[in-house]
């Protein structure tokens, strides 16, 4: 949407400039040769305007109609772009929900039918119920975090920004999930100032930004990975990252990482991963007027997913973009 957007004021701003640049080439020069004109043609001024000024003007009406006409044909291009990008996207979502949803949907209905016709043993009817409830719930957060991708391209999405010590923020959620990092054995590092570092943020959002990205590095590094939670500022800007010691992701798949279920069918099936929270994660930071991205410079370790957002009064007035 940013693209076609970008697009049509690139384009607004071309056909101005042609249109405006004309005008005043052809009125300069009519302000040059208009004296001699007067002079040496009977009639004067109303010769004048026959001469020039009527050709002039008809010249600039067929250039603005042709340059409207011109502008119409590559504005409606860039839409129609745009749309089926949109529903390109839309049905992939959709098919990759319906994916995900397939397999657990045909293990509660067969578990349930077994037990509505009573085929599973006493014994092993408390396990399949267990069972139906996992696949019920990992249903359920698919939905929600299928909700929540597809809320944020609304209308109807704001931000609620207020001021907010991102300090705190990231150390208490980083906390919340210590466990998770123990008991995959995982070091966990915290690399973060003392004092307080405040900006204009959406906290629940943006905390949600955060623990994606904690789950996604949970969920896809191996047992004992180091980990590192970091903070700093920088120019006026404020880095956020979560940086592991485990494999590196492929430059082919880095640059569409951030996409929605590009970790791929192996991730989601065998991880237990919807392939929707980095997506969620990008869109988070878009709406705070930041960028996310791979960094592979940091030292000690091989790859960490950075949340980068500026401070400047100009961005933190951008309440509800």
């Amino acid at each position: 949407m940013n693209k076609l957007k970008n697009n049509i004021i690139y384009q607004y701003i071309l056909v101005s400039i042609v249109l405006v640049m004309t005008s005043i080439y052809l009125w300069w020069g009519y302000e040059s040769i208009e004296p001699r004109i007067s002079t040496r043609i009977f009639g004067g001024k109303l010769t004048t305007e026959l001469v020039f000024e009527i050709p002039a003007m008809l010249i600039e009406i067929v250039l603005f109609i042709v340059c409207a006409y011109w502008f119409h044909r590559k504005v409606s291009k860039y839409i129609e772009e745009e749309t089926n990008k949109q529903i390109k996207e839309q049905n992939q979502l959709f098919a990759n929900i319906a994916h995900d949803l397939k397999s657990p949907m045909t293990t509660v209905l067969g578990l349930s039918r077994a037990l509505e016709e009573g085929i599973i043993a006493e014994e092993q009817q408390k396990q399949a119920v267990h069972t139906i409830t996992e696949k019920s719930n990992h249903m359920d957060k698919i939905l929600n975090l299928m909700f929540q991708y597809a809320k944020m391209d609304t209308t109807s999405y704001k931000l609620h920004k207020r001021e907010v010590d991102i300090v705190r923020l990231v150390k208490e959620f980083t906390a919340e999930r210590y466990h998770e990092f123990e008991n995959k054995k995982m070091d966990l590092y915290i690399e973060m100032p003392d004092n307080q570092v405040k900006a204009l943020l959406d906290s629940l959002e943006f905390s949600r930004a955060i623990d994606n990205i904690l789950t996604n590095s949970i969920r896809h590094n191996q047992p004992g990975t180091r980990i590192q939670v970091g903070l700093e500022e920088v120019d006026g800007n404020i880095k956020v990252w979560v940086a592991d010691s485990g494999d590196k992701i492929p430059n082919e798949i880095q640059a569409t990482i951030f996409d929605p279920f590009i970790c791929g069918d192996k991730s989601r099936n065998t991880e237990g991963g919807s392939g929707l929270g980095l997506a969620i994660a990008k869109k988070i930071v878009e709406k705070h007027n930041g960028q996310i991205f791979i960094d592979e410079n940091i030292e000690g370790y091989s790859k960490a997913f950075v949340i980068k957002i500026s401070k400047s009064d100009e961005d933190c007035k951008k309440i509800n973009n």
